[in-house]
């Protein structure tokens, strides 16, 4: 989150994130830039595959929960975040996971090489070997905090209270002088 240097004088207006396996259409930057008129985070692709997110949405909702350290859901946590603190200008189009509130009218990625029934690594990695040992923990973190399962959005989610409210972090940024 440092694309945006600072709160009170962010150096852009958008700061986008991506996994580094996504295609972009040619002119969804524009559509984007367009849509962050109505929507202050906007998700789209499986998981945290793309997001992207103004100021506004930063100072009303906060930043990913620092105890999620590894693959699993944080991505479930922050969009469910998103639609209790910001829902008029959420964008969450997870269909994947069943994750949807306030969907794009457009695609914007295509996700041949991000396809969510390919694996995306492989036994012995490095990185599965990191999921494995800390996905049990993400679970525990998610279903301290969250009445249903990762993979499913409560019914009205925009109603959802938190069960376990812990300290998100990241003072530093969020607290600046």
């Amino acid at each position: 989150m440092d694309g945006f240097r600072s709160l009170k004088n962010p150096d852009c207006d958008i700061v986008v994130l991506c996994q580094n396996d996504l295609e972009f259409n040619p002119d969804v930057f524009d559509k984007i830039v367009e849509k962050h008129k109505e929507f202050d985070f906007i998700t789209y692709g499986a998981g945290d595959a793309y997001h992207s997110y103004t100021v506004d949405s930063v100072k009303k909702v906060g930043l990913w929960d620092e105890r999620f350290c590894a693959i699993g859901c944080h991505d479930g946590d922050y969009f469910i975040r998103n639609v209790i603190t910001n829902p008029e200008r959420s964008s969450i189009n997870d269909s994947h996971h069943g994750r949807v509130h306030k969907p794009l009218d457009f695609e914007i990625l295509d996700l041949v090489a991000c396809h969510p029934t390919k694996r995306r690594f492989k036994e012995g990695e490095e990185i599965a070997i990191e999921h494995s040992k800390w996905g049990r923990f993400m679970h525990k973190v998610y279903r301290s905090k969250w009445p249903d399962p990762a993979r499913n959005w409560p019914k009205n989610v925009e109603k959802t209270v938190m069960q376990n409210p812990q300290p998100i972090l990241y003072p530093y940024f969020e607290l600046e002088k």
